[in-house]
């Protein structure tokens, strides 16, 4: 009798699990806690990062449209109609970490940050990490720090990143993400159509967790279709070797349609999550591919000028950076808005998008 009373008992107890498992009950077994994913995008919600700074870097020389035009026999208004695109960051007599230091060192940044993300798609080299050579540069310790390649989604989700492990690691305090790539140098190796778009450029966002003002994640959406992994391809190795000459080849005509299509879908997912409405956005930076995509996405989810980031003109394409450089340079929007959208479309292909809430 006994024996069945404990069988009964396991049986039950299998039950209630199978029945939390599948989210059809929540009190069969009081004592069992259950961490649903709504539960944990609520908890995730509750941590607050507040920008403390953000640092870019200023080139002293810009690749412009007449330079293209000579090089490549394109008129500069075409170049111009088909990009947004007038002038491209250029860093120059320096490798990529290196600048990354030279922007870094002067600034004023703790002596000790837990987490470093360093988004690339061309670092100088692959081991040891451009995380841990920056890091090393500047006198910093860090008690995590790796780079992501991502192509031009790294950014955003580093971000998404840097939300769940500063969640999971409840004494971490400190996280910087350093977003740095080198378009202009693949775009010339190609000498085609890629040079019109591609940029050069360095952007750092420094975070601190904070109890009552910050920005906190209130919806992701993350994506990718490696079928489409040919629209956009370096096809060398890492950029200091110099027998390496890496160069960048994209397929223009899907990779705008593939774009519109799928950071269109983004967005409509994060809003779904959060269940918000577009119009209830106050701010939203895309990732600066071409103007055209923009204009594009503005247009079929009827997006209002002023409450879109255009920074391509005079920044152009610099891959994994150009959605910290729209961060930058909208310091000001951003204080005064309570929902911003972060999305982008990369190689891969890949489509990642974020929808963050401003605590004032």
């Amino acid at each position: 009798m006994k024996a069945l009373k404990n069988a009964l008992s396991l049986q039950k107890f299998a039950i209630a699990l199978l029945k939390i498992a599948n989210g059809t009950s929540s009190n069969v077994c009081p004592n069992i806690s259950v961490l649903s994913s709504s539960n944990v995008n609520a908890q995730k919600s509750l941590l607050m990062l507040k920008l403390k700074n953000s640092f870019l870097f200023h080139p002293e020389k810009f690749k412009t449209n007449q330079n293209i035009s000579l090089n490549i026999g394109v008129p500069i208004e075409t170049i111009f109609k088909k990009t947004g695109v007038i002038q491209r960051p250029i860093i120059q007599d320096l490798k990529t970490t290196e600048a990354c230091i030279q922007l870094l060192k002067e600034k004023d940044l703790p002596k000790k940050i837990d987490l470093c993300i360093f988004t690339t798609s061309t670092p100088d080299q692959f081991i040891p990490s451009s995380s841990s050579l920056v890091m090393s540069g500047l006198g910093i310790s860090s008690k995590i720090c790796f780079d992501l390649n991502a192509a031009c989604t790294g950014y955003i989700q580093a971000l998404s990143t840097v939300f769940s492990i500063m969640h999971t690691k409840s004494q971490f305090s400190r996280a910087m993400i350093i977003s740095a790539d080198r378009g202009i140098k693949l775009a010339e190796r190609q000498s085609g159509k890629e040079e019109l778009i591609f940029s050069d450029g360095i952007v750092a966002t420094f975070f601190e967790k904070n109890n009552t003002k910050g920005w906190s994640l209130v919806a992701e959406d993350h994506q990718s279709f490696p079928e489409d992994k040919n629209l956009i391809k370096v096809e060398e190795g890492a950029f200091s070797c110099p027998q390496v000459k890496a160069s960048i080849s994209l397929n223009g005509p899907l990779v705008f349609s593939r774009a519109v299509k799928a950071m269109k879908k983004s967005i409509e997912n994060v809003l779904d999550q959060a269940r918000l409405n577009i119009t209830d956005i106050d701010y939203i930076i895309p990732h600066q591919g071409n103007f055209n995509i923009t204009k594009r996405l503005m247009k079929d989810l009827n997006l209002e000028t002023d409450k879109v980031y255009n920074g391509i003109s005079n920044w152009g394409n610099s891959i994994s950076a150009t959605v910290p450089t729209g961060i930058h340079l909208s310091q000001q929007k951003l204080k005064k808005s309570r929902y911003i959208l972060l999305t982008s479309f990369g190689a891969g292909t890949s489509v990642a998008s974020v929808l963050i809430k401003n605590h004032f």
